[in-house]
């Protein structure tokens, strides 16, 4: 990107109060996140006061975007570790490189990693060469101080001086943090799931227990440990942290003093059809979410039969939209169930 040109952007979005960082936005969404983000954004005494910041892996430069009269900045996403200082255009970039030459890229980063410290990448390389755990090495709580994008947040902030900086999700939560530990802009740091208090990928609550792990688990748990206070430190940063859940809220007691803890539910949002008439015979379960594999309606759906057998009158009905539908419904075992 040729130098001033992130600033002409900003400069043409005017002044905004508030700087949204999102990990993703739509069009780019994951799930219900980014959907009730925007839901929320696009009314009226909001769209005009907020800038998005939000991330985006198929980028080389920033692009501005305008969505339902929302202002939208989207910046090249960070590549995962340990090429975090590179950005995910970069990296494929690299990926087309003849004869291996990616791997000096490679190489050097994690040279680079290890020199700068080696108590937090040693581990996380040793893990790596002896085969990564299903989801990957974890290494947030090391990658996000020397991100890619870091830099352009702290550019947008110097230019538009802004009240207040509002991050939503666990990764713009820490990105937010590193980039305010200097400034003077207060940190709101909303949190959908469980990244702030659980060591494992699957979010799962349970301790670790390294003493009856293999060698690999050993250094899985180290890393583990070294990620999730990251992440603790980051949210403890944050003047005041809004949990969209009373058991979300519960869990992030340990981490949030109840004087910055607030619980918001999300907003509603009005039925595009009207909804089916409940029958009140029937024991009913609502299923509200986005429709995509890790949210497991199909899993539910499966489990049906066995419900039934033990809740005869069990109906479910299932809300949402997304990428399976088709496999949802495929599975439902009667009409209306």
């Amino acid at each position: 990107m040729s130098a001033g040109e992130l600033g002409r952007i900003v400069a043409g979005v005017g002044p905004r109060p508030v700087v949204v960082l999102s990990d993703r936005y739509p069009p780019d969404t994951a799930g219900g996140a980014e959907l009730s983000l925007h839901l929320l954004l696009r009314e009226a005494p909001l769209r005009d006061r907020v800038l998005v910041v939000t991330f985006d892996k198929s980028l080389a430069q920033p692009t501005r975007r305008n969505l339902d009269g929302v202002e939208v900045l989207a910046l090249p996403a960070n590549a995962a570790w340990p090429l975090h200082r590179l950005s995910q255009d970069e990296v494929e970039r690299l990926k087309r490189l003849p004869y291996g030459l990616k791997w000096l890229a490679f190489a050097r980063e994690t040279l680079v990693g290890a020199c700068r410290d080696p108590r937090t990448h040693a581990p996380a390389v040793a893990l790596q060469l002896a085969g990564p755990p299903p989801g990957g090495v974890r290494m947030a709580h090391a990658t996000v101080p020397e991100g890619r994008a870091q830099a352009d947040i702290r550019e947008i902030l110097d230019r538009l001086q802004p009240s207040l900086v509002h991050a939503d999700n666990a990764r713009s939560i820490m990105m937010a943090a590193d980039v305010l530990k200097d400034r003077p802009e207060p940190l709101v740091a909303l949190v959908r799931d469980h990244r702030f208090t659980s060591f494992k990928f699957d979010q799962t609550l349970a301790p670790l227990e390294p003493g009856r792990l293999s060698l690999r688990g050993r250094l899985e748990a180290i890393c583990a440990r070294a990620a999730l206070a990251y992440r603790q430190t980051c949210l403890r940063r944050a003047g005041v942290v809004i949990a969209t859940s009373a058991h979300l809220a519960s869990t992030l007691e340990a981490v949030a003093e109840p004087e910055r803890l607030r619980r918001v539910p999300l907003e509603p949002v009005e039925l595009e059809e009207p909804w089916p008439t409940p029958d009140h015979d029937a024991f009913s379960i609502l299923v509200v979410g986005s429709l995509t594999n890790n949210k497991g309606q199909a899993h539910l759906v499966e489990a049906w039969p066995e419900i039934l057998k033990r809740v005869p009158n069990a109906r479910i009905d299932i809300a949402g939209q997304g990428a399976s539908p088709a496999r949802t419904r495929s599975g439902d075992p009667a009409p209306g169930r």
